[in-house]
């Protein structure tokens, strides 16, 4: 299970807001469902956000770059507490 963290929601390109329904959001933790490598480089499908296909029988990825790695647990608790503290 490969956690990862949001850390650009904003920006897309005109024509994926014409694909993409649901979006990461910053800070937020997603896991990775599937790799996938596009024009644009390397794209993640995310366990907790699904979109509808494309015209071309695939559904669009996020661009690995607007993430960023949770490599293990005691990261993961640390974004935990800094969401708490963040929330306050």
């Amino acid at each position: 299970m490969d956690l990862v963290e949001c850390i650009k929601d904003n920006d897309y390109h005109p024509i994926s807001l014409k694909y993409i329904k649901n979006f990461p959001v910053l800070r937020e933790i997603y896991t990775i469902r599937k790799r996938q490598h596009t024009q644009n480089g390397l794209g993640y499908l995310l366990e907790e956000i699904e979109n509808p296909v494309m015209e071309n029988g695939k559904e669009p990825s996020f661009n690995a770059k607007r993430f960023r790695p949770i490599d293990s647990t005691d990261d993961l608790v640390k974004e935990l507490i800094n969401e708490l503290e963040y929330a306050e």
